[in-house]
């Protein structure tokens, strides 16, 4: 079954991430998984903020897990975006809604006589606004030892490190690449 409530961004590397064909929203469906990078990985479906950081641990022969850079988008944005989901409800009742693997590219159709979104309007946009706020990457290995500053908050679990920003995305991701260059570098 695929999710489409406000997935913990702890709990991003649980599954597959599905984006919507009509949207910009994410359909998520919690499964076991394997960890490898794609031979059809594409980088443009990784946040800009990110891209760099995710491309370099690609190259090194470092996995990397689901992620978001963590956004800044108006209440508006997401007044818009839930009419646009509420639609694809019932897309997804009647005739089914496209979606796109964001690691794979493989597509499905979402088809579900009884799903409904798990919010209302008002609820959605007063959850998902400190929401998106959130950003994170995990990355194969363990780079704990880089400790949790003011920019970011490092955790270990499960093979992966995790890397949690909540503030100023652009310039905490730029300064935990420098880190991990560093690292990578020596």
């Amino acid at each position: 079954m695929l999710r489409s409530d406000l997935v913990s961004q702890k709990d991003f590397h649980k599954g597959y991430w599905h984006r919507s064909n009509t949207s910009n929203w994410y359909y998520f469906k919690e499964e076991e998984r394997s960890y490898s990078i794609s031979k059809n990985f594409n980088y443009k479906t990784v946040d800009e903020d990110l891209r760099e950081i995710v491309y370099d641990a690609h190259q090194r022969g470092f996995f990397t897990t689901p992620s978001c850079s963590g956004h800044n988008f108006s209440e508006i944005y997401f007044s818009l975006l839930f009419d646009k989901i509420k639609e694809e409800e019932y897309l997804i009742n009647t005739t089914g809604l496209e979606l796109t693997n964001i690691e794979t590219n493989v597509k499905l159709l979402y088809l579900d006589q009884k799903y409904k979104f798990y919010y209302s309007k008002e609820e959605f946009i007063k959850k998902i606004i400190p929401y998106h706020k959130v950003g994170i990457l995990g990355i194969q290995g363990n780079f704990s030892y880089i400790n949790s500053s003011d920019n970011y908050t490092v955790f270990y679990k499960d093979g992966i490190t995790f890397f949690q920003v909540s503030d100023n995305h652009t310039d905490n991701w730029k300064t935990l690449h420098r880190h991990l260059s560093s690292i990578w570098d020596s």
